[in-house]
């Protein structure tokens, strides 16, 4: 029996530049179901709550591949009915952001890949710590949100959606600090991008994408029912 996760971007569905990589994650019994924030909005609408400043907005993607550049306030709102209408029809939802999202009360499992990323990373006892953010104007957010994690923070700015050759130029100044891990701080990374970063500066590069897939993964995983076999020709042992 197939199994349906629910996934909800900020941007507009599908999203055929990430989702492949969850359900390669999930493996085979599970599919998922998109739903997007922007969903339904006509290009005026979108545009009236974007601009080019990042600040009081969120980096996501358009179903053409464009990048665009939301107003929080509107991602807030729309977001929690994004949830509310797959909630009770999914086994698990999933949230493709890793920005600051309200915490929304489901029946069902919700994972947020911001807060996993952060865990996992403040866990590690790193001294010097890269993070790749899409927005220059995030930079100083980026290093105050990741100061819990480790003694220094350093930041990059490169969009998941733009040409290859700009995530080399982050990637290059994350490698002049000298940092012991990156992160890559938005969920628009891909498996890509992570080996592009962990290849240039030869450290563990940690993507929210991957965190999600793997989390949600062995949190879907059933429960191995079934006892070992025991060989029928081999003695019962027998404890003293």
């Amino acid at each position: 029996m197939v199994q349906t996760v629910g996934a909800v971007t900020m941007g507009q569905t599908p999203r055929d530049d990430i989702v492949p990589e969850l359900e390669a994650a999930l493996g085979p019994g599970y599919e998922i179901e998109q739903v997007g924030v922007l969903d339904g909005l006509s290009a005026a609408e979108i545009e009236a709550q974007s601009g080019r400043s990042a600040r009081g907005r969120i980096v996501t993607r358009l179903r053409d591949g464009r990048e665009v550049r939301v107003r929080h306030k509107l991602v807030t709102r729309r977001f929690q009915e994004c949830v509310e209408d797959l909630d009770g029809r999914v086994a698990m939802i999933l949230v493709l952001c890793t920005g600051d999202l309200p915490q929304v009360e489901t029946r069902v499992p919700m994972l947020y890949p911001g807060r996993l990323l952060q865990g996992l990373t403040a866990s590690l006892g790193v001294e010097r710590l890269g993070v790749l953010t899409p927005a220059a104007g995030q930079i100083r957010p980026q290093r105050r949100r990741w100061r819990s994690a480790a003694r220094r923070v350093f930041v990059a700015d490169v969009s998941p959606y733009g040409p290859p050759e700009a995530f080399e130029q982050a990637a290059e100044r994350l490698e002049r600090k000298r940092v012991e891990v990156v992160v890559l701080d938005c969920i628009g990374y891909t498996q890509a991008m992570q080996r592009r970063v962990r290849d240039r500066l030869h450290v563990p590069a940690l993507a929210s994408l991957s965190v999600l897939g793997r989390i949600a993964a062995e949190m879907l995983a059933p429960p191995e029912l079934d006892p070992p076999q025991l060989d029928a020709t081999e003695p019962t042992p027998i404890l003293r």
